[in-house]
């Protein structure tokens, strides 16, 4: 988690869909807003356009549940230095971020690392 998360200002959006293509959707009723949120989240995410913790959040799952979607989906996350170093600080691993060496298997060509320079984890993390 963020240490400095600030408090969430709530922004309310709303998408007027037309009643054909509601029943045309073959989820049941209750299930359509939690469903709609979480394609949502995934086409975000996968586009590059919410980072992870932000499109789980919109999904309404954890991050584990929301990594596990992407998985399920062959979407292959987008690792940055920034999360690798808040998924060890969560996982209580904080020693081995002294093991970590900026710039190994980084997907970006720029000197030096940024929050926005993407791993090559290969599923190892």
């Amino acid at each position: 988690m963020r240490a400095s998360k600030r408090p969430a200002i709530l922004m309310t959006l709303h998408f007027d869909i037309p009643e054909s293509i509601t029943s045309s959707m073959r989820l049941p009723e209750p299930e359509m807003d939690a469903r709609l949120r979480a394609e949502l989240a995934v086409a975000l995410y996968a586009q590059g356009i919410l980072p992870f913790e932000e499109a789980s959040e919109l999904a309404g799952i954890s991050r584990q549940r929301f990594a596990d979607l992407l998985a399920e989906r062959e979407i292959p996350r987008h690792y940055t230095e920034l999360e690798l170093a808040q998924d060890l600080e969560y996982a209580g691993g904080q020693q081995y971020l002294a093991h970590f060496e900026p710039g190994f298997n980084r997907k970006s060509d720029q000197g030096s690392p940024t929050s926005g320079d993407y791993l090559d984890c290969n599923g190892y993390l």
